[in-house]
């Protein structure tokens, strides 16, 4: 597996218009995965408009939300897909523990993770980059 973080210090630059945009491009050649990993303030699906919640297998597994872009299909998790609208605010390590429970219950086919992270350079961003390091090549 391959991963990609989009990663800015500032906060309404595009980082989430440049991940989907990349997970379109590399939709044409590889399985891709985009993670929302913004949980306080989701928007890949408001984006994609997308109006689809996701479906949980068992208690414990779910599956993420397949869309079709013009190059190929991307699954995606996004907070905004269980909570619908209303961002989840943790902090520190219960941040990183929620995106490490996505990457290891969901139904992954994906070869490539394109990871739209939160805002800032602070800790979030140093967990939020190590909930994903087991799945990086």
């Amino acid at each position: 597996m391959k991963g990609v973080a989009v990663l800015s210090g500032k906060g309404g630059v595009g980082k989430s218009l440049l991940s989907i945009n990349l997970a379109n491009i590399l939709a044409e050649n590889t399985s891709v995965a985009l993670v929302d990993a913004d949980i306080s303030n989701p928007c890949i699906l408001q984006l994609l408009g997308v109006d689809v919640e996701h479906r949980f297998e068992s208690e414990d597994r779910i599956s993420p939300i397949r869309v079709k872009l013009p190059k190929g299909e991307v699954e995606i998790f996004s907070i905004d897909g269980i909570v619908r609208g209303r961002g989840v605010y943790k902090i520190g390590y219960e941040y990183a523990k929620i995106l490490g429970e996505v990457l290891r219950n969901a139904s992954w086919t994906a070869e490539t993770f394109i990871i739209d992270a939160p805002a800032g350079l602070g800790d979030v961003h140093k967990m939020t980059v190590s909930a994903f390091g087991d799945y990086y090549a």
